[in-house]
């Protein structure tokens, strides 16, 4: 999405125009909504070629700073997971796995973790106050520095 300026200015005004309640405030409409729009950047594979690209850039910062990388994948609603493309989620995970090693690069993949719930999430992909609270002591007792 680097290079999708009008995506890019959509995300951050969405960002910007939503409040930072930390109540369980959305719908399965809105859910399928995102989804909905979310699926769409499938179809950019530019979007998902230059992501790659930035990976791979740091990635090589990591190997030139023997350094450690984890990727988290982070947690969604189920009804989110259920409706996400599985297309996507498949060709991302599989790059990802594609570049870890038992090294330095890792990744975590807590996106059906159990511990999460409905109240956990600002909408059905972005934690809110609580689900981050949540997440950060996951990540601590997994052993990795946040």
């Amino acid at each position: 999405l680097l290079l999708d300026t009008p995506n890019l200015s959509k995300s951050v005004d969405f960002i910007n125009d939503r409040s930072y309640c930390t109540h369980f405030s959305y719908s399965s409409t809105e859910i399928h909504n995102r989804v909905v729009e979310l699926s769409k950047n499938y179809q950019r594979k530019h979007s998902f070629e230059n992501n790659k690209d930035v990976i791979s850039s740091l990635l090589s910062l990591i190997e030139a700073t023997n350094s450690t990388l984890t990727f988290i994948v982070m947690p969604f609603t189920e009804f989110y997971r259920q409706h996400y493309d599985q297309n996507l989620k498949n060709e991302t995970l599989a790059f990802i796995k594609s570049v870890t090693n038992s090294t330095n690069i890792f990744m975590t993949d807590l996106s059906a973790h159990q511990s999460f719930t409905p109240e956990d999430y600002y909408d059905a992909d972005h934690l809110n106050f609580y689900g981050a609270t949540k997440l950060c002591k996951i990540v601590r007792e997994l052993g990795l520095e946040i």
